[in-house]
């Protein structure tokens, strides 16, 4: 359901948006990556996506401190939570240099 919303927000200020049910094989060119972090192949794909030169934001719940850590840890430039993600996304974005 959260994809379907994010999705949505996003649409909804003229950004372009492909969901994923997994990492890709190689990395295809993209701005800002949103990742699940309660995805442990999503997570050890950030390194990756990150090299390609794109940003990643780490999503998770508030209350799952060890992904919102995982997410840090493995190097995401932002880290969100599931509704402020869907509801704020715009301004989220805009935050990420």
């Amino acid at each position: 359901m959260w994809t379907v919303r994010l999705k949505r927000a996003a649409e909804a200020f003229g950004a372009t948006v492909e969901v994923l049910g997994k990492p890709p094989e190689s990395v295809p060119e993209f701005d800002i990556a949103i990742v699940d972090l309660g995805v442990p192949a999503f997570v050890e794909a950030i390194p990756q996506l990150k090299a390609s030169g794109g940003k990643v934001v780490g999503r998770s719940g508030h209350k799952e401190t060890e992904l919102i850590q995982a997410g840090k840890a493995a190097g995401c430039d932002f880290i969100a939570t599931n509704g402020a993600l869907a509801n704020n996304l715009k301004a989220i974005l805009a935050r990420i240099p």
